[in-house]
């Protein structure tokens, strides 16, 4: 990759949230985020610091222009600053209004089943829909004790949403989740889960496919718990 491409999202007009995420994350990790948000404005030009400003804020627009299609980068080419180009991009192509992108991703949530994936398999997919809605998530006027609950709240969410699509196979488990006080997240749901899903692996005997339900090991169970009983009566 070249040292003036820093991120794979290239920027196609459908893609603003991906594409604003990766390339925040790389200028952040370089130490010139400023440069992005308008935090860092152009000194004096007889300010001595302004040349090192101007080579800076050069490789931030450098960066930008490269990270978009042609067709879209030839518009931003005669911007003087990073911070404009940031601007007038997020302008352009933010999507954080819009509704029927938040609708379709609600839409996946609801309708994504666990199916016949593991629960690890199943958890990633939530995750990657959850890390995608998250880029909707515009708190930054919203006071830290609000945030904090609407952000424990969501949590909360995406634990139902995890546990609504798991195999009714694993219905015993669900209910002492949702049973539980305080509320797990939703990462310690995942693991109790997937505890229970591998216990009941372990419990298969060799003739049993690994495919087959919880129920079905719970079954054999039984069956194995009743006959031992009788095989001891005298």
């Amino acid at each position: 990759m070249s040292s003036l491409q820093i991120t794979t999202y290239r920027l196609n007009g459908r893609n603003y949230l991906q594409w604003a995420q990766s390339v925040k994350i790389v200028i952040c990790a370089r130490g010139k985020l400023g440069f992005l948000t308008g935090d860092l404005p152009p000194p004096a030009t007889t300010d001595p610091t302004y040349s090192t400003w101007l080579a800076d804020n050069s490789i931030v627009l450098a960066w930008l222009i490269n990270s978009m299609e042609p067709n879209i980068s030839r518009r931003y080419l005669w911007f003087k600053t990073a911070h404009e180009v940031w601007d007038a991009v997020r302008r352009m192509y933010s999507d954080l209004g819009n509704a029927s992108q938040l609708f379709e991703l609600r839409s996946k949530l609801k309708e994504i089943k666990q199916g016949s994936n593991s629960v690890t398999h199943y958890f990633s997919e939530l995750q990657e829909l959850w890390q995608e809605l998250d880029l909707f998530l515009e708190d930054s006027h919203i006071c830290a004790e609000c945030s904090n609950h609407v952000r424990r709240t969501l949590e909360k969410e995406r634990v139902f949403d995890f546990l609504a699509g798991l195999n009714r196979e694993l219905d015993d488990v669900r209910g002492r989740i949702v049973a539980r006080d305080p509320f797990p997240s939703a990462n310690d749901a995942f693991s109790e889960v997937s505890r229970e899903e591998l216990r009941c692996k372990v419990m298969l005997p060799d003739t049993l496919p690994l495919s087959s339900s919880v129920s079905e090991v719970s079954a054999l169970a039984s069956n194995k718990n009743s006959s031992q009983h009788q095989g001891r009566r005298p």
